[in-house]
């Protein structure tokens, strides 16, 4: 009778095997015709389709090739960051001020999120008043003169630009330097405003910066487009703006160099007008012991704050700084994109094993560079690796948009979904991405999606890609709602 136990129970494992191929299949061939839909057979597309729970692929093409990720590469710097930095982990800028050597200090922590116009938006406030709370610290503490302003920033090294981004765009906002200091994302707002007609418009920053002069090359018009622009000359904050102005409009972000000594001119500023006098201001020497001091003001940012930032708004400069401040982490050296991308391969070994940095290439920790390479299949895994993760797992699924949210605000208009959907989308010259999780909200059933295209066809419209993206992710989401109606079923 025993035997004939297990017999029953044998033949019933191989039954519900034979039930999960049979489920797999029909995925496999729905997505192989979406993949050939709009003339996408003429572009690379790599992809993985996977149950969570078991580690099952109910879909895949060519999941073993090496693609450029674009800003998927931030779900490794994201997830690296949580491993290194830990769930606890608060990033903190100070003020000092050291009475005996008249020495006020700004010491770094390459927190991103220091001034952020978006977070300061939020809590009502301006950039200047943002300073301003600290030149009123100074204030308070009766101190009228400074001998000296220092900016210290060696938490990280002074290597603000990644070797691999390209020239032309480094006075865009997803191109913006990294420091161990960083403000106001490290770009300035130029808000252009008409004049009278023929007149050179009326140019205003935010922060107010009145050492940096913004050459104006606009013309106020009363008809035809309305196109202002602005460029910054390479390695300089030499800004001029040009173009045709008829309206108000959206303000220009254009990225500052070297944010460390523009935050310490910028605080000198509004010491002045709060009537304290600094007598020199710089940066500090490489090796330079400066005195301890008391802390007047400090500026605290939490973790998840800062992946948020990373993966629902796509922000580069945060995936960079995290990136950085795992290096300094783990070395307690200056933070390096060297030591940082050392530690990001650490980590996926620590998680997927040896293998996976086979299937991997870092170059950056924002995806900004095309030197970065994944392959499908291993993106997945590591999606994986933090679903049945109890601590790092909800922040890193936590950290990512949805449908109508974030970089995600203006995608899947017209589907109905039934499950959640996190995701991070990705897109460079060329290359598209979308990767996350369907989650069933009742059972907490999980699928595992990542769709990379490269070397997108001219015949193939933006738009084509987002939908195909979307129409996969909608067919993921149909089937999970079929499983658990099939297992509700059985189950009764």
């Amino acid at each position: 009778m025993q035997f004939e136990m297990r017999a029953v129970r044998r033949m019933f494992v191989i039954a519900l095997a034979a039930a999960s191929s049979a489920i797999a299949q029909p995925l496999q061939t729905q997505f192989e015709l979406l993949a050939s839909e709009g003339g996408l057979s003429e572009c690379r597309i790599g992809a993985v389709l996977m149950d969570a729970q078991t580690g099952e692929v109910l879909a895949t093409k060519d999941s073993d090739e090496s693609f450029i990720p674009a800003s998927n590469m931030k779900l490794i710097t994201a997830g690296t960051a949580l491993q290194i930095l830990g769930p606890d982990f608060v990033f903190q800028t100070e003020l000092r001020w050291d009475e005996a050597t008249g020495t006020l200090v700004v010491l770094g922590d390459g927190d991103p999120a220091f001034g952020d116009p978006k977070l300061l938006n939020e809590m009502g406030l301006s950039s200047e008043e943002f300073v301003d709370v600290w030149a009123d610290s100074v204030a308070k503490n009766h101190i009228k003169n400074i001998k000296e302003l220092v900016v210290d920033d060696r938490v990280f090294d002074r290597e603000w630009v990644h070797g691999a981004w390209p020239v032309d765009q480094l006075n865009r906002w997803y191109c913006a330097e990294v420091a161990g200091i960083n403000f106001h994302t490290n770009c300035i707002t130029i808000y252009t405003n008409p004049s009278e007609t023929g007149r050179p418009a009326v140019l205003e920053t935010e922060p107010h910066s009145p050492w940096i002069e913004l050459a104006n090359k606009t013309r106020t018009t009363s008809r035809g487009n309305h196109a202002p622009w602005a460029a910054r000359d390479y390695q300089t904050n030499d800004i001029t703006v040009f173009g045709t102005i008829r309206f108000a409009t959206d303000p220009l972000e254009v990225t500052i160099h070297d944010m460390p000594t523009y935050f310490g001119a910028l605080l000198e500023h509004r010491l002045s007008i709060a009537g304290i006098e600094v007598e020199r201001v710089r940066l500090v020497e490489k090796d330079e012991h400066l005195p301890e001091g008391e802390i007047l003001a400090k500026v605290r940012t939490e973790l998840p704050t800062a992946l948020e930032r990373v993966n629902v708004n796509s922000q580069n400069m945060y995936a960079e700084a995290l990136l950085k401040r795992v290096s300094h982490e783990m070395t307690s050296l200056s933070g390096s994109w060297t030591n940082g991308t050392a530690a990001a391969r650490m980590v996926l070994a620590e998680r997927l094993g040896p293998a996976a940095g086979e299937e991997i290439v870092i170059s950056d920790g924002s995806g900004m560079s095309r030197e970065n390479s994944v392959t499908p299949r291993m993106l997945a895994s590591w999606l994986r690796s933090f679903h049945g993760d109890e601590v790092f797992g909800p922040m890193l699924r936590d950290s990512m948009a949805t449908p109508g949210n974030g970089t995600l605000r203006t995608r899947f208009k017209g589907i109905q979904l039934d499950n959640n959907v996190y995701a991070k989308s990705g897109y460079l010259n060329g290359v598209s991405a979308l990767s996350g999780y369907v989650i069933d909200p009742d059972t907490d059933r999980t699928v595992i999606f990542v769709m990379l295209l490269n070397n997108q066809s001219s015949k193939v419209s933006r738009t084509t890609i987002k939908q195909y993206e979307e129409k996969v992710t909608d067919m993921l989401d149909d089937w999970l709602t079929e499983q658990k109606a099939g297992a509700g079923s059985f189950g009764g």
